[in-house]
């Protein structure tokens, strides 16, 4: 197992209840006694997904690489390290909003129609990172 610690550093102009979460999470592994870490928001270049629930992301060590998972969204990111597959995961989590969410309907298939779904289910709003 994988033991993830995140680091959140705060931004007094950020002051509301995902301040922490938004700023600048880093996961680091730490020790063998946990392979889960809960996000209150997906941050991606400029761009803060807020969350209407905490989403439980869950690592694992596959063939000497890190692996991150999101499940319900079917998600799986993979890096040297926690951080990197983290990193990984809020690049594709923001990959999937902007080539599913904003896509039209009548463009998707039907796969693509649930899972746009499963996002705006997941998303409150999306804002810029300031």
């Amino acid at each position: 197992m994988l033991y993830i610690r995140v680091a959140l550093s705060d931004t007094a102009e950020m002051g509301a209840a995902y301040a922490s979460t938004v700023s600048s999470a880093t996961v680091e592994s730490a020790s063998q006694s946990a392979d889960h870490l809960s996000v209150h928001a997906v941050v991606c270049g400029n761009r803060v997904f807020h969350l209407r629930k905490t989403l439980t992301l869950h690592f694992q060590i596959d063939r000497g690489l890190c692996v991150c998972e999101f499940e319900p969204l079917g998600i799986l990111s993979h890096g040297k390290t926690a951080q990197e597959a983290f990193d990984a995961f809020q690049a594709e989590f923001a990959a999937c909003w902007d080539g599913i969410v904003q896509e039209d309907d009548a463009r998707l298939t039907g796969d693509a129609r649930l899972l746009k779904k499963q996002l705006l289910k997941h998303v409150v709003n999306v804002q810029p990172l300031s």
